[in-house]
């Protein structure tokens, strides 16, 4: 709904394009493909899992389905030594208290150097694609990520 008060949305992936227009959008749609630089990193995974998020309703549904259906579900004595970064920002304010293990660092300014030395990615993707090309990334310098289903599609 609160797309369709723009004349144009620019979306990533032909994924993407379909899904708006099965919701029967007025607004036009144009793909634009991410361009991704290829930097050096050295992955160390010496740090805590990260799980990035961002300002729109998709992230938002999604974080909040994993703290409801799989925070649950973490051994609390691996919880209490591992927790799991959460970065970015939320789509109104972040959830607070933020359930154990996660803990909240907003947005980071060093997010590829963190990137690399984390243990493994979370990405509770729903719908969407700004998740999808994190993982890409992630992949991309050989870095686990633990998603839902429908991530790699």
């Amino acid at each position: 709904r609160h797309i369709n008060r723009f004349d144009l949305a620019w979306v990533i992936s032909h994924r993407e394009n379909r899904l708006l227009k099965d919701l029967d959008m007025i607004t036009e749609t144009e793909v634009i493909y991410p361009l991704i630089t290829n930097t050096a990193l050295c992955n160390t995974r010496n740090s805590l899992a990260i799980l990035p998020v961002g300002p729109n309703a998709f992230n938002t549904y999604s974080f909040q389905n994993f703290i409801k259906d799989v925070v649950p579900l973490l051994d609390p004595r691996a919880s209490q030594s591992n927790e799991i970064q959460v970065t970015g920002r939320f789509l109104g304010d972040p959830p607070t208290p933020m359930p154990a293990p996660l803990k909240y660092y907003g947005v980071i300014d060093d997010y590829p150097e963190r990137l690399s030395r984390s243990a493994f990615m979370v990405a509770p993707t729903s719908v969407g694609t700004g998740q999808q090309v994190k993982i890409g990334h992630q992949l991309g310098h050989e870095q686990h990520t633990s998603s839902r289903h429908i991530a790699p599609r």
